[in-house]
């Protein structure tokens, strides 16, 4: 069982004043189901790059409520994430645009 998020978003064009604008998408956000937590092993999340322009692009991520699952073991409930884009540089060169797909597992400990 799994979980698959996208993000993106959009600036404003970068116009004849060559003044680049920048955008964050929202959050999108996921919570385990009852009795499953969040694998937040590195080699257990998938990103894929589905579509960036611009001159900077990235993500923020944040794993949240974390439980117990043996002693001195814990593990997220809740995954959230963001997309960042700043507009390409140069006067009328027009929009930056970041869009990311993040996919894991759920893994259940009760």
């Amino acid at each position: 069982m799994g979980f698959e998020l996208v993000a993106e978003c959009m600036t404003k064009e970068t116009g004849g004043d060559g003044i680049r604008h920048d955008s964050w998408s929202e959050w999108e956000k996921v919570t385990a189901p009852e009795n499953h937590v969040i694998n937040n092993n590195p080699q257990k999340l998938h990103y894929e790059w589905l579509s960036a322009y611009g001159s900077e692009n990235y993500h923020e991520e944040i794993f949240e409520d974390w439980v117990d699952v043996v002693p001195g073991l814990q593990f997220p409930r809740t995954f959230k994430f963001r997309v960042y884009a700043r507009g390409p540089k140069g006067h009328f060169s027009g929009r930056g645009w970041s869009k990311l797909k993040i996919s894991g597992e759920f893994a259940k400990y009760k």
